[in-house]
């Protein structure tokens, strides 16, 4: 990286001092180089000043916010992921806890909220199947 920033450091040196050569130039010789073509190219650089002052930084914020959301998204969605996978590893090592200590099962029904957590647990690993597509390419 460094190697990059010290060469372009040195271009723009070297243009700098050869444009600095060239005015000299023109001045002491009283002869302007490409005379016709300085009108357009006046026209060209003033276009692109008022495009890089105004229009620019706009879009810039611009790009930055759709970013922000779409990072934001993604990290919500990648946490989402992480939980459920966690989730599934400790429900994993319960089954191997509950298998190795032969605890006992619970015959009775469950209650209203555990099956409500259940459902919504449910459909949170549909979707989550349905994402995890965007992920594994």
């Amino acid at each position: 990286m460094a190697i990059f920033f010290t060469a372009t450091l040195g271009f723009s040196i070297v243009g700098l001092v050869a444009l600095f050569a060239l005015k000299r130039w023109e001045i002491e010789t009283g002869r302007v180089i490409l005379p016709a073509a300085r009108p357009s190219l006046s026209k060209v650089v003033r276009e692109f000043w008022s495009w890089s002052l105004e229009r620019a930084p706009s879009r810039a914020r611009e790009l930055a916010r759709d970013g922000a959301r779409h990072a934001s998204r993604e990290i919500h969605t990648l946490a989402a992921l992480a939980l459920l996978k966690l989730e599934r590893t400790l429900e994993n090592i319960l089954r191997l806890v509950r298998h190795n200590t032969d605890a006992p099962q619970g015959g009775g029904a469950a209650s209203g909220f555990l099956r409500e957590v259940a459902e919504h647990k449910r459909r949170l690993q549909k979707r989550s199947l349905k994402n995890r597509s965007i992920f594994e390419e």
